[in-house]
């Protein structure tokens, strides 16, 4: 079986009106136990072509299979591991976290302290990511594409920032992930590096004007175990769902704790409550419901689209998309920690109200508003989940701007405007139908109350027809947010 297949592939980019040939019909294969050295100028297209092999590009003409099926399949990602030239980890998490975190997205991971000795990084478990220095920090990619135990290791200048030793203990390790039949592909510009694993290279491959060439048969027979062959193709194992989704919650949560400011703000959008004076007792449920409405909004679009952007940005997610975690699984995590957020808050602003104003609503009436509530967070934290893959963060926050302003003029009349007609295709709109039937079928309604409805969503008995809406918006944004993140344009830059 083939670890690597090219056959006939070609990729070529456009840009400042020019048509530039990377790879031109490359044929490629390798094979269990080869330890290949991958050399070429740079703009030669190295970094191109292990991009085709880890699935954040596409060929323009070709087939590319990493064991036997198609590169972005969760059955290739999990038996492949890759150190990246560019990334960045999140800061807050600390060197055994990330490592455990990475483990969880496989069925067979290596035990969290052997892939610390490994990776020379026992000492350094306990320390955030962002106190290493820049060889430790080298070590933590290597940890990280290790954690999976892989049939395939790719090392896109791993030795960076390496001194001497280290470069020389670095070597030693890979040699034993050789020697145990696993694939090695190495481009690094080093060259002291070439002398410290010369020994075990099978093949040097060139590539140079788009096509890969091998000036030397330096090719050594290698004699691979039959019990690890024979593991290699029983087949695919089945992946860990529920320590993928436990994995991502925590790290969600620890985010949450170390960097407070961000449900700090939210909690406080909530905690005016407190503000609210006697009264407004008889008009408290809309203006509750509006001021939770737009915090949730802006909350859910504009501050979660901005950390997803700055996420994508440093090039976490370029290194999540090379591990077999599904799309779905990193975008959900999210999206419950907004609900989370949006759960809480809601939950604290009720009780507040409730006390300081005597507020007298059954518990059915609360959770019909609170329910109505949590149902638009879901459907905006999507919403922010997709323009947080769409746009950088400056982008995002004068999106979040310009989505905060069309909630607000979907929610008024304007009789008699042409534009009418497109006002019921907007969530917001159903959104605020949704809220306006909550509050009126309060049975501590008033004239007020009854008055806004009449005028603001004379429907609103439809609900059902506005929730149906909602959830419709919602799978489609979901799909969305899911075909964002597999494209984004900042992982699959060449």
């Amino acid at each position: 079986m083939s670890f690597i297949e090219f056959n006939h592939v070609s990729k070529s980019f456009r840009g400042n009106g020019q048509h530039r040939v990377i790879l031109d019909s490359v044929n490629l294969t390798v094979h269990p136990g080869e330890f290949i050295h991958l050399q070429g100028e740079n703009g030669a297209g190295k970094s191109t072509l292990l991009n085709l092999i880890l699935g954040l590009q596409q060929p323009n003409s070709g087939k590319v299979k990493v064991f036997g099926c198609s590169p972005t399949e969760s059955i290739s990602r999990s038996r492949v591991g890759c150190m990246l030239q560019k990334a960045r980890v999140p800061d807050y998490l600390t060197v055994r976290e990330l490592i455990e975190l990475v483990r969880s997205y496989y069925s067979e991971p290596l035990a969290t302290d052997e892939i610390l000795q490994r990776a020379n990084l026992v000492e350094k478990q306990r320390c955030p990511a962002n106190v290493l220095s820049g060889g430790q920090e080298r070590s933590l990619y290597f940890a990280l594409a290790i954690a999976g135990n892989p049939d395939l290791l790719i090392l896109d200048e791993p030795t960076t920032h390496l001194d001497q030793d280290a470069r020389a203990q670095f070597w030693k390790q890979v040699k034993d992930f050789a020697e145990q039949g696993k694939a090695i592909l190495v481009v690094t510009h080093v060259s002291s590096d070439c002398d410290d694993f010369a020994d075990a290279v099978t093949r040097t491959l060139v590539l140079e004007k788009g096509t890969v060439q091998e000036p030397s048969s330096n090719q050594s027979k290698k004699i691979i175990q039959k019990s690890y062959l024979d593991s290699i193709n029983a087949g695919p194992l089945p992946q860990p769902l529920l320590k993928m989704v436990a994995g991502q919650l925590k790290v969600e949560f620890l985010e949450l704790i170390r960097k407070p400011m961000f449900i700090t703000v939210a909690l406080a959008f909530y905690a005016m409550a407190f503000l609210l004076p006697q009264a407004f007792q008889q008009s408290a449920l809309p203006i509750l419901a509006g001021v939770a409405a737009f915090n949730i909004i802006f909350t859910s679009v504009e501050k979660f689209g901005i950390r997803i952007a700055a996420e994508r940005e440093n090039g976490w997610v370029r290194l999540l998309r090379v591990t077999p975690l599904p799309p779905w699984v990193y975008l959900a995590a999210k999206v419950l920690t907004v609900l989370m957020i949006s759960m809480v808050g809601v939950g604290m602003m009720f009780i507040i109200a409730a006390i300081r104003l005597d507020l007298h609503q059954s518990w059915i009436e609360w959770l019909k508003l609170f329910s109505t509530l949590i149902v638009g967070s879901f459907l905006f934290a999507v919403i922010g989940c997709v323009l947080g893959y769409l746009f950088n963060a400056k982008s995002v926050s004068m999106a979040g701007v310009g989505v905060l302003i069309l909630a607000i003029f979907t929610s008024l009349p304007f009789e008699g405007a042409a534009f009418l007609r497109w006002i019921p295709f907007s969530p917001f709109y159903h959104y605020g139908q949704l809220l306006l039937w909550a509050v009126s079928s309060s049975t501590a309604a008033d004239t007020t109350i009854s008055a806004i409805s009449e005028v603001l969503a004379p429907t609103h008995s439809h609900w059902l027809l506005s929730l149906g809406w909602l959830v419709w918006t919602g799978i489609v944004s979901s799909f969305l947010a899911i075909w964002a993140y597999q494209r984004d344009p900042l992982v699959a830059k060449p």
